[in-house]
């Protein structure tokens, strides 16, 4: 997650100067890039956080982080389905690799492992 916010801040900073074209966050943003640079931050500014707080194991991260990858899961579906109807190979390789990867980061974060480590510990 912190690596697509770095992405998301210079991306912003690339559009906002005008050397960049909106489309290349779209792998990210889904359609929200055409509101221009501004949502580059603002994603950039859920994503950090979220991030750093997985590292910390609060439990307000591994949801949030669940509810991102749902987010990102549903919308590559209409992706995906556009390329196989129209018989386009890349966009369904890179649309079928985002929904691998939201379902296995999905499955990873539900796992009853890693839900025992974002419990908290009794203060002592």
């Amino acid at each position: 997650m912190m690596s697509a916010a770095i992405y998301l801040i210079v991306t912003g900073v690339l559009v906002a100067a005008g050397y960049a074209s909106l489309a290349a966050g779209a792998s990210l943003l889904n359609g929200m890039e055409t509101m221009g640079p501004l949502i580059f931050f603002l994603a950039a500014a859920l994503l950090a956080p979220c991030a750093v707080a997985l590292f910390k194991l609060q439990r307000w991260a591994r949801r949030a982080a669940i509810l991102l990858a749902a987010w990102l899961l549903a919308n590559s579906v209409p992706t995906v389905s556009a390329a196989v109807a129209g018989a386009r190979f890349w966009p369904l390789m890179r649309g079928g690799a985002i929904i691998i990867g939201s379902v296995v980061g999905i499955r990873y974060l539900m796992d009853e492992s890693v839900r025992a480590a974002f419990v908290k510990s009794p203060r002592t």
